[in-house]
């Protein structure tokens, strides 16, 4: 393997690989090609943290009334699970610490940050 290449690769590595079945922590030398197993966001429970724009729709802000039937996060902070996922937007089934309560709606990938939790 290219030693720039395998550089740059160590900097950005950030999913677990395997070689031979066998979990690895360096990349073997003779790799001529990785693959980079994606896991599903769809089943790990994650932290999500909306914009406050999300939870305080501004005026003409019409997100919610389309999408999630006028009701909003009930919290900036929620735990939970991505539903259903488009280009474009998350679905989520998330709920909050403070009083328990359930979401299920959608937001737009840009105006959340996702943390997985497990």
């Amino acid at each position: 393997m290219n030693k720039i290449l395998q550089e740059q690769l160590m900097r950005l590595m950030t999913a677990h690989f395997e070689v031979d079945g066998k979990q690895e922590k360096d990349f073997p030398e003779s790799f001529s090609e990785i693959v980079f197993f994606k896991k599903d966001k769809k089943e790990s429970i994650i932290k999500v943290t909306f914009e406050d724009y999300i939870i305080n729709p501004f005026s003409g802000f019409d997100l919610h009334e389309k999408w999630n039937n006028g009701i909003k996060p009930y919290a900036k902070v929620m735990y939970g699970k991505i539903k259903n996922e488009t280009k474009g937007m998350y679905q989520f089934e998330v709920h909050s610490e403070a009083n328990d309560k359930v979401w299920i709606g959608w937001c737009p990938k840009k105006s959340c940050i996702i943390e997985e939790i497990y």
